[in-house]
């Protein structure tokens, strides 16, 4: 986790607009972290969806979305939801952020090991077009319209 937070990559991301960090504390202690950025997600990776499919009629070629870019849980407070409990605050960020402009997904790159934990979090895998198929990591998005308020 500190891999990545004791990175010049952070303040540079801040500085261009890139994305937003936030630190996540229990009792003083730093459990996890996570950045997001606003994205969008082409509509060819959700073809298979059959909610989406009528945006490729309305000619949308990019559905909007909030992107998580990293997601990190300490060692020591693994095991305890607390990955479950901030993909639900940043769905909740996500959703508030769609009260002002347009926001439908939550979208990550998932690590193969990963992709588990993620889909018992409600993410489906996008479809896997050409350049899909060629990387390590895998698109997946949450629909913003089936999360309980």
């Amino acid at each position: 986790m500190n891999d990545f937070l004791c990175t010049k990559e952070v303040g540079e991301y801040e500085a261009e607009g890139l994305g937003k960090t936030y630190l996540v504390y229990f009792r003083g202690d730093l459990v996890a972290y996570f950045t997001v950025s606003f994205d969008g997600l082409r509509v060819q990776y959700l073809q298979k969806v059959k909610s989406f499919t009528k945006f490729a009629k309305m000619r949308i070629e990019t559905i909007p979305a909030l992107k998580i870019g990293r997601l990190a849980v300490d060692r020591r407070f693994q095991r305890r939801k607390i990955g479950e409990k901030l993909l639900k605050y940043i769905a909740g960020m996500a959703l508030d952020m769609g009260k002002r402009t347009g926001v439908r997904l939550l979208i990550l790159q998932a690590k193969p090991d990963s992709i588990e934990f993620y889909e018992e979090c409600g993410f489906q895998l996008a479809f896997e077009t050409h350049s899909e198929k060629k990387r390590t990591n895998k698109t997946m998005f949450l629909d913003l319209l089936a999360v309980p308020d």
